[in-house]
């Protein structure tokens, strides 16, 4: 998976605004366990009142919210490009330095490419993959996407987002999304259920396409969601 947060055992809960004086905090966390196994379940118990104080708990990161602002979105849109192919433990404090205060995401990158500083606040934020970054976040911060409606279709025609990334983001902000994120993870794990898959993950096209239906029959089987199966498979493989 991209980042270490799942839905399963334990259910995820995602990029909430913090009173850090920094915008958006994907480094901080929250667990709580769930009540029911019913497929994208979102009734929740034992949430902490208020978020744990110190370092962030290894394994365990804000992803998954249904329920996000508009803002919130555009950050976690900026994170799910940044963090594609790198740890998430790396690029959270770095997107939070990359954002600082601000509490607009796409404003204020608005504001950066007009005075020419875009790629090098990437720089100095250290985000790394600065030509993807810069063509693909200007690219999306002009736009004018409506992110609570977004397709895939739309997404992949951002610079630097694929299949994986593009369903990254919608399965974990909308609801009952029936769509796969084909990592390294979930095609070993087809694998070892006798299908030949890829060791890398398909480019957009048939063959994403394909290998993505073989993973929701998967789900129907189990009475799943890809959400929560997802989650599972991949906290079987970490343990």
């Amino acid at each position: 998976m991209l980042v270490s947060g799942r839905f399963g055992s334990f259910f995820i809960v995602g990029a909430l605004l913090v009173g850090s004086g920094i915008g958006f905090n994907f480094a901080n966390h929250l667990e709580a366990r769930t009540t029911s196994v019913v497929p994208c379940a979102t009734k929740v118990a034992e949430v902490p009142r208020r978020l744990p104080k110190g370092p962030p708990r290894p394994g365990i990161r804000i992803i998954t919210n249904f329920q996000r602002s508009p803002e919130e979105l555009e950050a976690f849109l900026l994170f799910s490009m940044a963090v594609a192919g790198k740890p998430a433990r790396v690029i959270e404090p770095t997107i939070e330095r990359f954002l600082g205060r601000t509490s607009k995401p796409f404003a204020y990158l608005r504001r950066l490419d007009r005075a020419d500083r875009l790629i090098e606040r990437l720089h100095s934020a250290r985000l790394g993959k600065y030509g993807i970054l810069t063509q693909g976040y200007r690219q999306l911060v002009w736009g004018g996407f409506d992110l609570k409606t977004v397709t895939v279709e739309d997404l992949e025609n951002i610079y630097g987002i694929g299949p994986k990334t593009s369903r990254f983001f919608i399965m974990h902000s909308r609801r009952n999304q029936r769509m796969a994120v084909l990592d390294r993870h979930i095609l070993a794990w087809l694998r070892d259920l006798g299908y030949d898959t890829p060791k890398d993950t398909p480019g957009a096209g048939p063959r994403y396409k394909y290998w993505e239906q073989v993973f929701l029959k998967e789900c129907r089987k189990r009475h799943m969601s890809p959400a929560r199966l997802d989650y599972q498979i991949w906290l079987s493989r970490r343990l």
